[in-house]
């Protein structure tokens, strides 16, 4: 036009060429830029049927780089559809992950809303979204709680979360605070707050037996007033006698000698495969050179064999005896 020249666009020899201009700054997010472009060629494109692989990229590369869903219905408003291919919900995917982890919860909450596409938050985004839960809670942050509350549907104190947080290294102290937190902020949800939290230890206590933490476990039942059920404590130190024998005498002689383990001690007084580690020792005491121990190089291994055989089994009262029996 500064020329006094003009173009005609429709011209089958440079049409081709123009299109494919378009449809590149289309694929890099520039919507607008072709609309106005398309507007001084006198041009028309057809979005959805001619140009629809381009119009898909501009969606993704919106989502890749700012997820501005104003810009999205932008987009959307002008090539008259919103995707619904496989990379495009993976894309979406991809967005809710990366927004978790930088803490931006309005711009996924608006995203969701935009997009429709409902985010697997205890499946493929929960390690994603637990840490970020945990550190809401355990800060007592009470504005990011409820907004993660409200963006992702999942109650602060649900099972999933306090599970992990039992078996994680902060203090029970610093648990018993966040707890008490939730529970006067919730009042309406007190009992359920507790219910909940209380099933999560259950869910928790194999684990916390299997890696022996067994103080731990005391200190949550003192702390939240939960009872750990007593068949799984029974269970998970038979494992310890099966695996190591020697070393769950040593733990099962440190929990008598403390005055804060009574759930622990109510079970080893009365368990019989406990009375049997304590005869044993009355036949033989384990002694502190490993090489020579008969706890470690004759009973151990007996145990390891006799279970893998199903020669006797934990869960057996009868066994305990058994065991004893033949040692004598």
């Amino acid at each position: 036009r500064r020329f006094g020249l003009s173009l005609d666009a429709q011209d089958p020899s440079i049409r081709p060429a123009v299109d494919n201009k378009l449809k590149g700054i289309l694929a890099k997010g520039g919507a607008s830029k072709v609309v106005e472009m398309a507007a001084l060629l006198g041009i028309q494109p057809n979005y959805a049927r001619d140009w629809h692989p381009e119009a898909v990229a501009c969606f993704n590369t919106n989502i890749k780089s700012r997820a501005d869903v104003t810009e999205l219905k932008e987009i959307e408003r002008i090539v008259g559809f919103r995707p619904a291919t496989a990379e495009w919900e993976k894309q979406v995917a991809g967005k809710y992950r990366s927004l978790l982890e930088d803490e931006k919860l309005d711009t996924l909450g608006e995203l969701i809303e935009y997009t429709g596409i409902t985010p697997d938050f205890t499946g493929a985004l929960w390690k994603n979204l637990l840490p970020l839960m945990q550190r809401s809670l355990l800060a007592k942050n009470d504005a990011k709680i409820e907004k993660l509350r409200t963006v992702t549907g999942i109650q602060p104190w649900s099972e999933l979360s306090w599970q992990h947080i039992a078996c994680a290294t902060e203090s029970v102290q610093k648990l018993q605070s966040a707890f008490t937190f939730l529970r006067e902020k919730y009042s309406k949800e007190s009992d359920d707050i507790r219910a909940s939290v209380w099933r999560a230890f259950d869910n928790a206590l194999p684990t916390l037996l299997k890696t022996r933490q067994y103080e731990r476990v005391q200190q949550l039942s003192s702390a939240f007033g939960w009872t750990p059920d007593g068949k799984i404590l029974s269970h998970g130190i038979r494992q310890w006698i099966m695996e190591d024998p020697s070393k769950a005498l040593a733990d099962i002689e440190r929990i008598d000698s403390q005055d804060t383990m009574a759930d622990f001690q109510e079970i080893i007084s009365r368990d019989p495969w406990c009375l049997a580690l304590r005869q044993l020792k009355k036949y033989q005491a384990p002694t502190s050179n490993s090489a020579y121990d008969p706890w470690q190089t004759d009973l151990k291994p007996l145990l390891v064999q006799a279970k893998r055989e199903k020669m006797i089994s934990p869960d057996c009262d009868e066994d305990a005896a058994v065991l004893v029996k033949f040692v004598r």
